[in-house]
């Protein structure tokens, strides 16, 4: 993978297959906040209750509806083990996938809905000992060209969310969405 510097911002270039048809989801984005926490081999991601956050909080203050939220101690509702509950709390915002929306316009679109909250996200994050992250999972054979526009990268430093690009191989299941 090469990193090109470009007058706007960073760009990553993994020399993909640009002959990819449009029927297929080539990757997503999302926002999403968590609380902090370790990874532990026998439990997954753990907080301290005392670090998690009530995610209708963080709803109410954004005005954004999340994809998925849970409190610490929710159950969790893919496991087929009644007793299994979420060691932390986390807040996941709507995916974005191309296609539709060109992989250059994610993190505008993301951001966009996030601008207007700025202050609010630097003030959660003070009082709060929360993680903000911006991933984008490319799958598999999917061209996975990325252009972080300066603007996108100063966002995310003044609001402390990181960036990251999940290039695992991934194939695509239009199940796993319901």
């Amino acid at each position: 993978m090469d990193w090109i510097i470009h007058s706007k911002g960073l760009y990553m270039d993994n020399n993909c297959d640009k002959d990819r048809g449009s029927e297929h989801i080539s990757c997503w984005t999302h926002f999403y906040i968590s609380s902090v926490g370790e990874y532990s081999s026998d439990k997954g991601f753990v907080s301290k209750k005392e670090d998690t956050f009530d995610p209708d909080e963080l709803t109410e203050l954004l005005g954004i509806k999340p994809r998925n939220a849970w409190k610490y101690g929710d159950h969790i509702e893919v496991s087929s083990n009644p007793d299994r509950r979420h060691l932390n709390s986390g807040w996941f915002s709507e995916r974005i996938y191309e296609p539709p929306v060109d992989r250059f316009d994610h993190f505008h679109a993301i951001i966009q809905n996030l601008i207007p909250h700025e202050k609010e996200l630097v003030e959660f994050k003070k009082n709060h000992n929360v993680y903000y992250e911006i991933e984008m999972c490319i799958y598999e054979g999917s061209c996975s060209d990325i252009l972080l526009e300066s603007d996108v990268l100063a966002f995310c430093s003044r609001t402390g969310i990181e960036i990251r690009f999940n290039t695992v191989l991934l194939t695509y299941d239009p199940e796993e969405d319901t």
